[in-house]
């Protein structure tokens, strides 16, 4: 009867089984491996957060060589306007006068259907009202705190906790 253990184990991150993994892996044994892999959680709001990497720094060779911009990855009201004289550019001009305006100014990857907050239109009509709604209200959006600040003061303060309780 220890089935109701299992799911009130709240394994987050794979540290929390120790050498077990280790063992399971180096001594071959598939089933203890995967039933360890499963109690993990896959829910990422729990997982440790990461640091990306700063940005910050200007591409000055692109500067300096005159180089376009990259390419946008989802369309915005310019890019379709670049679209339509690129069309009209082949019309008149033929396809070098296209390829010519496409390395100037190169046009989307993506033409995402607009006033679907960037989803897939056949995905935003799936949506819910309430979902849609949620989507529409920035108010109820989820708070955009800084994870690793966060983090850092969740782990101080249950060291501290634990310091407490063993003192």
């Amino acid at each position: 009867m220890h089935l109701h253990t299992l799911d009130k184990a709240y394994l987050i991150n794979e540290t929390q089984l120790g050498d077990k993994l280790n063992r399971a892996v180096e001594s071959g044994r598939r089933a203890d491996f995967a039933l360890m892999m499963s109690l993990l959680s896959n829910n990422l709001c729990e997982k440790n957060p990461q640091q990306l990497p700063e940005t910050s720094h200007p591409n000055s060779l692109r500067d300096s060589l005159g180089v376009a911009a990259e390419v946008e990855l989802s369309a915005s009201e310019v890019s379709y306007r670049r679209s339509a004289t690129q069309s009209k550019s082949f019309h008149s001009g033929g396809i070098a006068d296209t390829r010519l305006l496409q390395h100037l100014a190169p046009s989307s990857l993506a033409q995402l259907p607009q006033n679907t907050f960037q989803l897939p239109e056949e995905l935003y009509h799936n949506l819910s009202g309430h979902d849609r709604r949620q989507l529409a209200n920035p108010s109820t959006q989820s708070f955009n705190v800084a994870a690793n600040e966060l983090y850092n003061a969740l782990i101080i303060a249950k060291r501290t906790a634990d310091m407490k309780r063993v003192s």
